[in-house]
């Protein structure tokens, strides 16, 4: 029987310390941790961590068949089964991504869906708009992103 583990919390500002034990999780070196993975909007959720008294970093805590793991290239050089001390600090979920009016008025007038397209994508195509020097570099990069969402020629819809 699989052992039962807590849910790790995730409120912003509730900091946990535990230990976790360095494990082989699909050929990679990971942290084990004693609870079960919480699960954010796409991988994981994201925590403020100390592994081992070291400096902090921003690190996202995923799900490995339910259960929490670190991804942390320290642990790579630490011997599988060694255990330990980390201490974690969720972060708050990062604000939703608000897209240009002109874009979104322009995708829907030319029928093109926008809500396909990652999180990580949008957030550059938004900077990519926002850091434009002219108005006529903007409307260029924008036709390009326009034109990105066009169906490729003999795609099945």
């Amino acid at each position: 029987m699989t052992p039962s583990y807590p849910v790790l919390p995730s409120d912003p500002g509730q900091a946990i310390t535990t230990e976790g034990r360095v494990a082989d999780v699909r050929g990679r070196a990971v942290l084990l941790l004693p609870f079960t993975a919480p699960v954010g909007r796409s991988r994981g959720v994201r925590y403020r961590t100390e592994l081992d008294g070291g400096p902090p970093q921003t690190r996202v805590v995923i799900s490995s068949d339910g259960r929490a793991i670190l991804l942390d290239r320290a642990v790579a050089s630490v011997a599988s089964g060694t255990v330990l001390s980390v201490r974690l600090k969720p972060l708050a979920a990062r604000g939703d991504l608000h897209l240009p009016r002109d874009l979104v008025e322009e995708a829907h007038d030319a029928a093109l869906d926008l809500t396909g397209v990652p999180d990580h994508e949008l957030a550059l195509i938004i900077t990519m708009l926002r850091e434009a020097s002219t108005p006529q570099i903007r409307q260029a990069r924008k036709q390009h992103v326009l034109a990105s969402l066009q169906p490729v020629s003999g795609e099945q819809t």
